[in-house]
């Protein structure tokens, strides 16, 4: 079982729907949820997007981009917590098996259309089935490239499919214009958006957007499909420039988030919007405390045990900023194509912006977050021992995902999560806290507000 399909323990989903909880009010939901409104949580470790004056604008386009194209599993409770594929590839799947009626066609044309079609269902399947083979590959491989940077490397047939498939599709949009005439143009119309937002080499304005993929500039600059976050950049400034030289201690975090256990005991998947929940998600958050303790030539595994114990702990979040940001495509996107268009052609691929996936169209950011955690008497000597274990032989102690070496001078990981300066644990108080680094020109994903297909 991977780590996306894990599934989460009774007592970290009491912790798990109480954050959701928590957030939901800051992400603009009051009551209940909006028809097919998921509420996501992500970990206080995860980066958000880089953006203000000292980062390249294009740089902070792609990161937007690589965010908000990213559909989410609609069974998996964490932001990012499962690659399920691209929303623009999705809407052009759909349009390519969009069934058009044919009743005044001749039988030349509909022989032609039925041919086109079949050949084109043949193509599209062995493509999905060799991508799908594809992105487990790259999902083993942990690669920080994009899955088509990737791809183009590692696997090339995906590519040579691709092509195959595009060949068959242009022979069927042929075949519908002769048989479906004025409908097969505005399908034709939806393609184009497409292909401008799909456009590397050259801006149109509203459906691409300039990008770099990388934070420096000898990584190159292409184009991708255009989203945007009204405000987002000024906002990160202004958080940057309120931390920017202080000390980690002095920063003055004033805006709190409580987790409230009573809410995540009462609290169902249901009321969060999910139908069903699989597992905690990729980069999730659990279990609640473990500690990876470092013996002779191996690595061996502590859990805080917190089964029945959930009421004695409590979790706040401290920060300097927190606001929602709305997520919105460009002028390629087609919302209502499955309103316009409801039928598919026999074949289709059943998930195919279906209930499985969900997209994007808010997040929760905050600036500079720290966590701190008070355990009840019984929970702070476990604590206790599994911190002074891992001090004294060494290793990484994560608490509510968020991974530190306990060790003198121990921070988190760089990579793609949040850095943290350490961690500090107060044994009379039964209190551990970690403290974000300052200065951070990225602010910490803490949610987001997804909408599932239906």
């Amino acid at each position: 079982m991977s780590d996306g399909d894990k599934a989460i323990s009774p007592s970290d989903a009491i912790f798990a729907r109480g954050y959701a909880a928590a957030i939901k009010p800051l992400l603009g939901v009051t009551g209940a949820v909006g028809q097919n409104q998921l509420i996501l949580t992500s970990p206080p470790t995860q980066r958000g997007i880089a953006a203000g004056s000292d980062v390249d604008s294009k740089y902070t386009n792609y990161q937007i981009y690589k965010m908000a194209d990213a559909l989410q599993d609609a069974e998996t409770p964490v932001l990012g917590g499962s690659d399920v594929g691209s929303y623009i590839d999705q809407l052009e799947n759909y349009v390519a098996w969009i069934h058009l009626p044919d009743a005044y066609a001749s039988e030349t044309n509909k022989k032609w259309l039925k041919n086109a079609e079949a050949e084109f269902a043949s193509v599209a399947k062995a493509s999905r089935a060799l991508e799908k083979e594809a992105r487990k590959d790259y999902k083993d491989d942990g690669s920080t490239m994009s899955f088509e940077q990737w791809a183009s490397i590692n696997y090339e047939e995906v590519g040579v499919a691709r092509r195959k498939t595009q060949i068959a599709e242009t022979d069927l949009q042929q075949a519908q214009q002769a048989v479906n005439g004025a409908l097969a143009s505005k399908l034709q119309a939806f393609r184009k958006r497409f292909d401008n937002a799909k456009n590397q080499r050259d801006g149109v304005p509203g459906y691409n957007m300039k990008a770099m993929p990388q934070r420096e500039a000898t990584g190159g600059t292409t184009y991708v499909p255009e989203y945007s976050i009204d405000t987002y950049p000024q906002a990160v400034e202004h958080w940057y420039n309120i931390t920017k030289g202080t000390t980690p201690e002095s920063v003055k975090r004033d805006q709190i988030v409580k987790i409230q256990i009573d809410q995540g005991q009462k609290t169902s998947w249901k009321d969060l919007g999910f139908k069903d929940v699989r597992g905690g998600g990729r980069v999730g958050f659990w279990p609640f405390l473990y500690a990876d303790v470092k013996s002779r030539h191996t690595v061996e595994r502590r859990e805080l045990n917190t089964e029945g114990q959930e009421s004695n702990i409590d979790v706040k979040l401290a920060m300097v900023g927190v606001l929602k940001f709305d997520v919105k495509p460009g002028l390629w996107d087609a919302a209502d194509i499955k309103t316009l268009f409801p039928d598919l052609r026999p074949g289709h691929p059943e998930d195919v912006l279906g209930p499985k996936f969900a997209r994007v169209t808010s997040v929760l950011v905050g600036y500079d977050v720290q966590l701190t955690v008070n355990f009840g008497a019984k929970l702070a000597e476990e604590v206790g021992k599994i911190y002074d274990e891992v001090k004294e032989n060494g290793g990484g102690l994560t608490i509510f995902g968020i991974r530190v070496s306990v060790e003198a001078g121990g921070r988190s990981k760089e990579n793609d999560e949040y850095r943290f300066d350490g961690i500090k644990w107060d044994k009379t108080k039964g209190s551990l806290t970690l403290t974000p680094s300052t200065g951070q020109l990225t602010p910490t994903f803490l949610g987001a507000v997804a909408q599932r297909f239906h």
